[in-house]
Order: structure tokens, then sequence, then C-alpha cells
């Protein structure tokens, strides 16, 4: 659930990585993401640096980001 609310937000508000996030393992990739952060404790710059075979070619390094600050945001419902 949480992982299609992030796909939502960041396909409407970011236009450069809508192409990007229309294939249909994307929300599979967030949720993985989202495990990394949550369950693993990795830190978004391990992630990005070091398990780029979990999430890409779905999401880029920026998509990693904007999906840990929409999970803050997600947080605060």
């Amino acid at each position: 659930m949480e992982a299609q609310w992030i796909l939502d937000r960041i396909t409407s508000t970011c236009e450069n990585q809508r192409q990007l996030l229309q294939a249909k393992d994307a929300s599979e990739k967030i949720f993985k993401v989202l495990e990394m952060i949550r369950v693993k404790y990795l830190d978004i710059p391990m992630i990005c640096a070091y398990r780029k075979y979990e999430y890409e070619p779905e999401l880029s390094a920026d998509a990693v980001w904007l999906v840990y600050n929409f999970d803050i945001e997600y947080g605060k419902f």
C-alpha cells in the first residue's frame, strides 16, 4: 500500500521520473527499497552505491532518494 502511494506521488510530481517508473515492476522495487530502509536499516547513500542491483533499472538513484523522502512524509499520517 505504501509502495503504491509512493509510486503515485513520484509519477505525479516528478516529470523526469515518470517514464522510468511506468515499468510494471516499479512498485516491487519501491517495496524492496523500503525494506532495505526499514528492516535492514541501510543508509540511502549505501543503498544507492552498493545495492543498485536490487532497484535498477526500474528506479534510479534519484528515485531512491525520493522514495526515502516520501516514506518520511507517509510516516506523518
